[in-house]
């Protein structure tokens, strides 16, 4: 798994190259958990790799979501396969985040806000 913080420092990318499982769970909650205490108030979760993902990693991103929408941030999901998509529609959370297809679009994404957002506060 990888991770880094986008230059704004309000964002950051993770990059999840295996399935989230009882093995892999610990090294992706210590991650969520080290980004939210940083206060970053967008995270990017590019899923390319991913072909299976427990309930608690499930639980994990619900978690953090309210976490990063009390920070008026967005989490962002990437790269999405089927069986992610179909985790997320069967748990009702689909609609909880938002989806970008490539990591790219989800950049592009943030840039456009966080400009925004800017202009709105001047």
């Amino acid at each position: 798994m990888q991770y880094y913080t986008l230059e704004d420092s309000y964002s950051s990318v993770i990059i999840v190259e295996h399935d989230l499982n009882a093995k892999t769970y610990k090294e992706f909650e210590d991650t969520i958990n080290l980004i939210v205490e940083n206060s970053v108030k967008n995270i990017v979760i590019s899923f390319k790799d991913v072909r299976y993902m427990t309930s608690s990693a499930l639980g994990l991103l619900l978690e953090t979501k309210k976490i990063i929408s009390s920070r008026d941030g967005n989490i962002i999901f990437t790269d999405m396969n089927e069986y992610v998509s179909w985790v997320l529609t069967v748990c009702g959370a689909y609609d909880e985040f938002k989806i970008k297809k490539n990591l790219n679009d989800a950049l592009m994404y943030i840039s456009k806000n966080v400009s925004q957002k800017k202009e709105n506060e001047e």
